[in-house]
């Protein structure tokens, strides 16, 4: 009797698990397109979080996770329907994932440039080329990949350099990772670093102003500053008021779903 009570136990525990198993929601977002009304997951303190408006505005259910394994893990689990995160730290933690996959394309793509006054076109000349250059030696990817996918890098400019001149930053404290007030009350962030090695590049010493706020494009065309970054897109209309640099930074967003 005690047998056959163990082994309807274990069956039991089997066919319990099985149910729960087949109890994981199926997928049914296969693009863009299918995010309106679904629960989808964003991590706070990362470039998606810049999108928050957008996605509430487009009528998705937005949950803030602070945690990237939770939230990931209850992607996996049906909790959620899916999750939006930066490709590039997508491309890192999914290889923990088994059951989830990124979609192709990604549901946000847009490229950041660098902004300067109409009336410095030679400096633009100089900035681009120091966008090249830093470019290729993968120096900006190496910042950028410290903010958002969680590298150990750390740029410091060079001990020997010595500047002739300076140039002033205006950004606004938007935010992790582009730029934030630290813990020593000081601005900081991603883009903050990648000016700094620019102006390094062009041999002059970096300066950084908050706009508090202020729409940047004008705070430029006010020649409170010199240049200015901060999640800023080339659009027509501004093209006609300031100069936009070589695209630094290309911020895509890609869709976590379940595979099944």
């Amino acid at each position: 009797m005690k047998r056959i009570i163990s082994v309807l136990l274990v069956i039991g525990c089997l066919l319990s698990l099985c149910a729960c198993s087949g109890s994981v929601k199926r997928n049914t977002v296969y693009s863009a397109d299918d995010l309106k009304d679904k629960q989808v997951g964003i991590l706070s303190d990362t470039t998606t979080y810049h999108y928050l408006s957008d996605f509430e505005n487009a009528g998705i259910n937005v949950r803030s996770y602070s945690d990237e394994d939770i939230m990931l893990s209850d992607t996996a689990a049906g909790l959620i329907d899916c999750a939006v995160m930066d490709e590039a730290r997508a491309a890192v933690s999914l290889e923990n994932y088994s059951k989830l996959k990124a979609l192709d394309p990604p549901a946000i793509t847009e490229e950041y440039s660098i902004v300067t006054a109409l009336e410095s076109a030679s400096m633009l000349e100089v900035l681009n080329s120091a966008v090249e250059s830093l470019t290729l030696d993968g120096t900006i990817q190496s910042i950028i990949d410290s903010y958002t996918v969680g590298t150990e890098y750390v740029y410091t400019s060079p001990e020997d350099m010595e500047y002739s001149g300076s140039l002033t930053l205006g950004v606004n404290a938007i935010g992790k990772p582009y730029a934030y007030y630290g813990a020593m009350g000081n601005l900081t962030g991603m883009d903050i670093d990648i000016a700094r090695a620019l102006c390094d590049k062009m041999g002059v010493e970096l300066n950084v102003r908050d706009a508090e706020g202020s729409d940047l494009v004008q705070f430029i065309r006010s020649g409170k500053a010199d240049i200015a970054m901060g999640r800023l897109a080339a659009t027509e209309a501004n093209a006609e008021l300031v100069y936009y640099s070589e695209t630094y930074y290309t911020c895509s967003q890609v869709i976590i779903v379940r595979k099944k």
